[in-house]
Parts: C-alpha cells; structure tokens; sequence
C-alpha cells in the first residue's frame, strides 16, 4: 500500500514540477544565447532565410486579449525584434517580411504532442512584399526544406494582429505594382460607418446616375437578410490605408480603412471599406472578406462607374464588351480569383449609355469556357448599348474580324441572358419587316437577338462576329419585351480566344 502511495506521489510531482520547471527555464534562459539556433530552425521550417537582428526573449502569461478582450489564456509569449524573412529566388525584391518585431503567443502542453499551437501573431511595424505570377505561385505560400522533419509537426495559426506599416502588391497577371501605407485609426470605427474625411463622390455619382431607387432596393434586400438572421456581426475597422501605383500602365490610387484582426480558426467577416480609381475606373466598396481563411472570399457592396466596361478585365479578370460610359451598383459575393471565380452579382443597377438595368448576374470561370449568365429587367433597353455584349462593335468603331483586331485576345467565354424590356430600341440592318418567329435580326447582323413574338421565345447563337449590328438606316422598336441572349465572344474581342 505505501509503495502504491509513493508511486502516486511521483506521478503527481512529476505532471506539476515538470511543467513549472519548464516554465521557469523557458522565463530565465538568455534566449539570445540560442538565436542562431532558432533562425536556423524558422529557416529550415519556413523554406525562406530568417533573421533575427534584435533580442530574443520569452515571458510567461495566464491571460491575452482576445478580439479586445481579457481572456484566460496561459502560455508563452515569444518576441523577436528586428525580423527579416527572405524571399524566394524569383521575387523581384530581397524580403518577403521585415518586421520592427514578431510577438507570438504559444501554448505548452501542445509541444508535447509536435504541435505548435498559436493563438495569436502579431507583426509590429510590418513592411511586406506579396507578390503573384503568372502562373499563380505566390511569395506568401512556404514550405519546409526537403529532408527538414518539420513535416512532423503541426501548426494551429488562431489570429494575426496588424500594425502600421506598408505593403508592397505586384501581380504580374493583372500588370499590378502598388504601395499601400497603413496607419492606426485613433478609434475603432463601427463597420459600415462613415465618418469625416470619407470620400463620397464615386457613391454620389453611381447613384446619380442609376437612380436613388437603387440604394434603396440594397437596403431592402439587406434588411431582409437580417431579418432572417443572415447578416453576421462584423468587427469595427481599426486601421486606415493609401495605396498608388498603376496597373496596364494606368494610374492606381486608393484610400479606405479595415480590421485589425484576421481570425483563422474561428473564422469571422473582416471589414473593409475602399475608393480607388483605376485611370478614368472608379471604384467603391463597402465589405467583408467572409471568411479569413480563404481571402479570396467576398461579400462586398460595390459602386462602379467608368468609360468602358472592357476596362474592368485587368482589374476583375472578368472578361466584359466594349460599352458606351457606364455606371452600376450591387451587392457582389462568391469567391474571386483570376482563373478560377464563383461569383453573383445581384440587386444591381446599371445605365449603360442610354439603356438601364436591373437585376442579378452570375459568373463562373475555372471549369473550361468562363460563363456569364443573367436575369435582367430594364425599362429602356437600346441595342446599340446591348451590342457588344452579343459581338457587335460598338458605334464608331471598325468592325472586328479574326484578323488584325484592334482589341487583344485575353479569354474565352459565353453569356446567356433572360429578362424584360419595357420599351427596346434597335438601330441597325433590321426593320419590322425582319422580325418574325426567329426574333429581331437581319442580313449582315453578326448575330441576332431573340424576343417574345406570340407567346414564344426563340434564342439564337451569336459567334464570330465579323462586323457590327448592321449599318445605320432603318429603325426597330419593340415594347414590352423579354429579351433572351446566348453569345458566344465573336474571335478577336476583349476576353476572346478563338475556340
């Protein structure tokens, strides 16, 4: 019986003094003793060259704040000053990161178990350099050295905690180069607030232009999904950036405001706000990235105006027709990347010259032919505004043939859209004469547009277009119409490849 005792006695003394020990020596060892050894084995783990030029140093710590608030949380916490992380061979700059220091919370017993269990990471006066390919590798993906063992253990990454600092952007598809500067907020700022200083003009002048109707149909649609319980409580924003640069040799500029805090494990939306102008492009959002983990997901309130919607290609990597000016606003979610977008564009609304718009699009590249299709309700519809969406070359231009186009081949896709018109104008090769149980078309056409006659709808392939809808004369009007489209890109035009 007593040597039972002392056998417990043991085992307790060792599940308690062992970890205080550990504690104890982990708090009082000079860790700048050790810091080649820890450079060597971050190299090793992260594939990069790592260096720490500043102390090395490790406390103890019962709590942290979690999303601004004291929690009971006992661990480790490391800091790291003066942090350089290389870059791979082919970025464009040396380092990946340079930090003025690396704070990183660590669980213990986790260790025990080769798994590294971080509830937080924060990057103190960060300057970073993120750079994509084209051929989709980035810097910011890392993996071990070959025959390292750091495959034996695990990583749990909980949150990464901002600082000022700046970020470098270059994506070699998208032809993009720009620096953002980013600076503490003086307080949070409530997610969709807008305070002094904002700048309002390109929200002003989408809805000018589409209509007050617009927002308010927005607000409505975003009501109801809180109404059922869909809208997710978002965090305030906490940092402030500008961002210049250019893209296809156009000037960037941009400024807004986002979160502090990106949550990985427990994954919540990150707020951000943004007005950015693409050379004569202007943009506005209002967002989240739904979920951290996947930073290419979205949930974003947009306004757009510009010259062209062929213009939108560099920056969305959706291939879009030549346009008369435009202007649009909506709710854009899904998943976005330049090969490979899920995306639905709805509750929008749109002036594309003189024709408006209502309704949803959705997008879907990544799985051969990127698709566009729609449901669209407009109250004035003119056909030379719709033309180029069906492989027309827009008024004033040359037509477009399969040789020497004037337009650069980018892509490949279809589009496919259903809606109603209440008034329609076409000018053109067409006049009523033309019409008929096969729809709205003529000799020369390039294609056709398919309408409602008697009951019936009849939709019709519209590919390699070599010349415009015709050429000017005659007149066709059609009121209360359904108009359905299924466009294939005529060869030679902006997001076409020949097929």
């Amino acid at each position: 019986m007593l040597r039972r005792y002392r056998i417990v006695i043991a085992l307790i003394a060792l599940i308690v003094i062992v970890p205080i020990a550990v504690v104890v020596f982990v708090c009082l060892f000079d860790w700048n003793n050790a810091k080649v050894w820890v450079e060597t084995r971050a190299s090793t783990s992260l594939g990069r060259d790592v260096a720490i030029g500043g102390d090395l140093d490790a406390t103890w710590r019962w709590r942290r704040n979690v999303a601004g608030k004291d929690t009971w949380s006992p661990g480790f916490r490391f800091t790291a000053g003066t942090v350089q992380i290389g870059n791979p061979e082919w970025a464009k700059r040396k380092h990946f990161a340079e930090l003025g220091s690396l704070d990183m919370d660590l669980r213990l017993l986790p260790l025990l178990w080769h798994r590294l269990d971080i509830p937080a990471i924060r990057l103190v006066k960060p300057a970073l350099d993120l750079e994509l390919r084209k051929d989709d590798t980035n810097n910011w993906t890392f993996a071990p050295a070959e025959g390292s063992g750091a495959s034996t253990w695990t990583v749990a990454l909980g949150e990464i905690e901002f600082d000022d600092g700046s970020v470098h952007v270059s994506d070699a598809a998208r032809d993009l180069d720009v620096e953002a500067e980013i600076t503490r907020l003086e307080a949070p700022i409530p997610f969709g607030q807008r305070v002094e200083g904002d700048d309002p003009s390109t929200r002003r002048e989408v809805i000018r232009r589409v209509g007050r109707e617009a927002a308010q149909r927005l607000r409505k649609a975003a009501d109801e999904r809180a109404s059922h319980g869909q809208a997710k409580e978002t965090d305030p924003y906490e940092f402030a950036f500008k961002a210049k640069g250019t893209m296809h040799r156009e000037a960037v500029k941009g400024s807004g405001r986002f979160g502090g805090v990106l949550a990985l494990q427990d994954p919540k939306p990150f707020p951000v706000r943004a007005d950015i102008s693409v050379g004569a492009t202007e943009i506005a959002l209002t967002g989240t990235i739904t979920d951290p983990t996947s930073p290419d997901a979205i949930d974003m309130r947009l306004w757009i105006s510009g010259p062209n919607l062929e213009k939108l290609y560099p920056i969305a990597g959706i291939a879009l027709p030549n346009s008369p000016p435009y202007a649009t606003v909506g709710r854009l979610t899904g998943h976005f990347h330049p090969r490979r977008s899920q995306l639905r564009y709805e509750d929008f609304t749109a002036r594309v010259g003189g024709s408006d718009m209502t309704g949803t699009l959705t997008y879907r590249s990544g799985d051969g032919r990127p698709t566009l299709k729609g449901d669209v309700d407009s109250t004035l519809l003119q056909f030379k505004d719709l033309g180029a969406l069906i492989g027309a070359a827009p008024p004033g231009e040359q037509p477009v043939g399969d040789e020497g186009s004037p337009q650069p081949a980018l892509g490949s896709g279809d589009a496919r859209f259903a809606g109603r018109a209440e008034r329609g104008r076409g000018e053109g090769d067409v006049d009523e004469r033309d019409s008929g149980p096969e729809g709205v078309h003529g000799p020369g056409a390039g294609g056709a547009v398919g309408h409602e006659v008697g009951g019936e709808e009849r939709e019709r392939q519209c590919a390699d277009h070599r010349a415009g809808v015709g050429s000017p004369g005659s007149r066709h009007a059609v009121k209360n119409t359904t108009v359905a489209l299924h466009s294939r890109c005529r060869r030679g035009a902006v997001g076409c490849r020949p097929s």
